[in-house]
C-alpha cells in the first residue's frame, strides 16, 4: 500500500482554508455594502444624537462640520517632485433669528476654522 505523500494530505486543508476565507471576505463584503447603504441613506452622517439635532433645527439652530483633505503632487518637470496636502475642518453654528427671536429674514452663522499642512 503506498503512503501518501505529505502534500496530498494537506491538499484538503489548504482548500477547506481557502473556502473559509472566501466565505469571510463575501460576508464582509456584504456587510460594507449594507452599512454603505445605511450610510448614504442618512440625512446627517453623525446622525440625530438622540432627538436632540432635530429639535435644535426646529428651534432655528443648525450645527455642522465639514472636514475636506487635498493632496497636491508636482509629478513631473519643476525644481522638485513632491506630494504636499492639506487638512481643513470646518465646524459651524447657524440661527435662524426669526425662528429664535421673531426678527424676519435674518440669520447669524459662526463659523470655526482648522487648518493643518504637512509637506
Amino acid at each position: 500500500m503506498p503512503t501518501p505523500s505529505p502534500r496530498s494530505s494537506q491538499a484538503p486543508g489548504v482548500i477547506l482554508l481557502l473556502a473559509l476565507v472566501v466565505l469571510v471576505l463575501a460576508s464582509s463584503a456584504l456587510a460594507r455594502e449594507r452599512a454603505r447603504a445605511n450610510l448614504l441613506a442618512r440625512e446627517h452622517l453623525l446622525g440625530d444624537w438622540e432627538d436632540l439635532r432635530s429639535r435644535l433645527e426646529e428651534g432655528g439652530i443648525s450645527l455642522g462640520l465639514v472636514y475636506t483633505f487635498e493632496v497636491l503632487s508636482n509629478i513631473a518637470g519643476g525644481v522638485r517632485k513632491e506630494t504636499e496636502s492639506l487638512g481643513n475642518v470646518d465646524v459651524f453654528a447657524d440661527a435662524d433669528l426669526e425662528k429664535l427671536l421673531g426678527w424676519t429674514e435674518r440669520s447669524s452663522a459662526t463659523p470655526w476654522n482648522q487648518e493643518k499642512a504637512s509637506a
